[in-house]
C-alpha cells in the first residue's frame, strides 16, 4: 500500500531521500501549472519548479501539518513564481508565439497545437491573477473549492465567484476567435 503525503513527510524529515523524491514526483504536475499560470513560459516554470523543490527541502521543518503538504508546497511554488517573476533578472518578454511544441504525428498538427496553446494563454493573460490562480487549480488540477480557498487565503465563495468570472471571461475570449469548441 503506498504511503501518504503524511508518512511520506514524517519519513523525509526523519532523512528518508526517497521520500522526498516520492513527494516531489506526486506533486510535480501541481507545481508546474501553477508555475506555467504564473510565469506563462515553459523555461521560467522550469526554474521556478526547481527552485520551489529546493525551498521545500530547506523548509521542511516548517511544514506544520503534515496532512496539508500539498497546500504548503503550492504556497512555496506560488511565492517562488511571483518572486522569480518579480526579480531583475526575469523582465524579459518571451513571445507566446516562441513557444514550440512537438508532436511525432506532424508539423500541421504542431502548428494547430501551437496556435491553439497560443490563443489559451493570450486568454488567460486576460484575466486577473486569482481568476487564473483559481481557474487553474480547478480545471487542471480539480481541486475543491474548499481546497483551493485554503490554498490562496480566499472564501469558498469568493473562489467559485472567481471560477465562475474566469470561465465567462475565457468563454467570451474563446468565442470571438472562433475556438468556442475546445
Amino acid at each position: 500500500m503506498s504511503k501518504s503525503d503524511a508518512e511520506l513527510v514524517e519519513s523525509w524529515r526523519s532523512g528518508d531521500i526517497a521520500a522526498f523524491e516520492l513527494l516531489i514526483r506526486r506533486n510535480f504536475d501541481r507545481a508546474w501549472a501553477i508555475a506555467i499560470s504564473v510565469t506563462h513560459d515553459g523555461d521560467e516554470a522550469e526554474d521556478v519548479c526547481s527552485k520551489a523543490f529546493v525551498r521545500c527541502w530547506e523548509r521542511r521543518d516548517q511544514c506544520k501539518d503534515p496532512t496539508k503538504f500539498r497546500a504548503w508546497f503550492a504556497t512555496i511554488v506560488r511565492s517562488v513564481a511571483y518572486n522569480h517573476i518579480r526579480g531583475p533578472a526575469n523582465r524579459k518578454v518571451v513571445s507566446i508565439a516562441e513557444v514550440q511544441l512537438r508532436d511525432p504525428r506532424g508539423a500541421d498538427r504542431d502548428t494547430k497545437i501551437a496556435d491553439i496553446r497560443s490563443v489559451l494563454l493570450s486568454g488567460m493573460e486576460q484575466l486577473t491573477t486569482k481568476q487564473r490562480e483559481v481557474l487553474v487549480l480547478s480545471d487542471l488540477e480539480g481541486l475543491k473549492h474548499s481546497e483551493i480557498a485554503t490554498q490562496l487565503r480566499l472564501s469558498e465563495t469568493t473562489s467559485r465567484k472567481h471560477l465562475s468570472d474566469a470561465r465567462k471571461l475565457m468563454r467570451d475570449y474563446l468565442q470571438k476567435r472562433g475556438l468556442d469548441e475546445l
